[in-house]
């Protein structure tokens, strides 16, 4: 699967969706990389991608820990020991500096963002639209 979409090159604008902009910041970082890891003539191109994707990672954080969060408990939770992996294996990656280990990195940071390019609310809209059936007269025929 090709991860290199215009939709992630381009930088969203100040006003785009909080989703669109995590979302875009995840992969432009996992991009780094694995441009880094594809250039190992350059060691610190590696240690400083991968201090960025902690950087990035480290708002998460104080994203989902912070009183006013709105997401759900649970979502913020996974949120969390995901981004204590993360801290995990940057610090694992750091002291290696191993391409085959930072590829759980880029693979997170895709899938996340992947995720984050969802509509949560598409289950619910559908339901909204689809006609529903009251013995042989439909709801929206009335």
């Amino acid at each position: 699967m090709s991860y290199s979409s215009n939709k992630y090159e381009k930088t969203p604008a100040m006003d785009a969706d909080p989703r669109e902009i995590e979302a875009w910041a995840l992969m432009k970082s996992a991009r780094q990389l694995d441009n880094a890891c594809r250039n190992l003539d350059n060691p610190n191109a590696l240690r400083d991608s991968l201090r960025q994707n902690q950087v990035l990672w480290t708002i998460f954080q104080a994203s989902v820990t912070a009183e006013d969060c709105a997401l759900p408990e649970d979502l913020r939770e996974n949120v969390l020991r995901l981004s204590v992996f993360v801290d995990g294996r940057t610090f694992t990656c750091l002291g290696n500096l191993d391409p085959d280990s930072v590829q759980a990195l880029i693979d997170i940071n895709r899938n996340v963002a992947l995720g984050l390019q969802t509509n949560p609310n598409a289950d619910q809209e559908e339901k909204a639209v689809q006609p529903q059936r009251t013995g042989t007269l439909h709801v929206t025929d009335a």
